[in-house]
């Protein structure tokens, strides 16, 4: 003979199931997320923030006219 289904619980489990299943999913695309989207952005703001000056910056935005609260000079 055949056993008889186990019906006792099944949506129970299933949903279960599937929880865990988009729970791993969610945590695969996150750490992915940061591998390969905040992490290189990150590097980039590092890079970039290094050798940066910011009197060259503010001497450049005063030339352009752009610094309305600072004199322009006037060469």
């Amino acid at each position: 003979m055949y056993e008889k289904p186990l019906m006792r619980g099944l949506h129970i489990r299933y949903v279960k199931k599937q929880l865990l299943i988009g729970a791993g999913v969610v945590l695969l695309t996150g750490a992915l997320c940061v591998e390969y989207f905040i992490k290189p952005r990150q590097r980039i703001y590092i890079d970039y923030y290094k050798d940066f000056d910011p009197e060259v910056s503010l001497n450049y935005m005063n030339s352009k006219g752009w610094m309305r609260s600072c004199p322009q000079d006037d060469d």
